[in-house]
């Protein structure tokens, strides 16, 4: 048996059998329909499950971006709770308002108005990664050779909306309860 080094690589095992034929010039070989179908079927889980982590990953990125939101909104109202403590004290020290008042409705409605800025870029950036995640999911669905249903897409992510708004509304009616209690 006198067979190259090349002529070994070419006729690697498939399906675990080795080929000890020697093959005449396995780089000008055709494929035939077998060996077609053999690699169709290598290549599709692999497109399948790519198809799966980018719909995972797209969830994951949403449940993350919504869990730092909450976050991001809770560090503002506190970062002006204290702003607004400091400016209200410094307005009492410089005698343009009496010990005990609180703070003037423009000053604080200020903070409550950046509340909702932040909170309509997040409720943004939430409605994006909802759209990219139906998309990739519709898309997953509609290539699916499996036959196994998945649960429908739900408009469920609209809550994340409301759930960022929920803060500066609160700091508004909390504002508000404040002027009607004291006056």
């Amino acid at each position: 048996m006198d067979r190259t080094t090349d002529a070994l690589y070419h006729s690697a095992p498939v399906n675990g059998r080795a080929d000890l034929k020697p093959q005449s010039d396995s780089r000008d070989a055709t494929p035939t329909g077998s060996d077609l179908q053999m690699v169709r079927e290598l290549a599709a889980p692999a497109a399948g499950k790519k198809s799966k982590e980018e719909v995972r990953a797209a969830m994951d990125v949403g449940s993350r971006n919504l869990q730092w939101g909450v976050t991001l909104m809770i560090s503002v109202q506190t970062a002006l709770f204290f702003v607004r403590q400091s400016v209200l004290n410094g307005l009492i020290e410089g005698g343009k308002l009496p010990k005990g008042s609180e703070l003037p409705f423009p000053r604080s409605i200020v903070g409550t108005v950046f509340l909702f800025v932040v909170a309509a870029i997040l409720s943004r950036l939430g409605a994006r990664n909802a759209q990219q995640y139906r998309h990739y999911k519709s898309q997953l669905i509609s290539a699916r050779e499996s036959g196994i249903t998945d649960l429908p897409i739900k408009n469920t992510a609209r809550w994340m909306y409301a759930l960022y708004f929920i803060f500066p509304v609160i700091d508004l009616l909390s504002r508000l309860y404040i002027d009607i209690r004291f006056q």
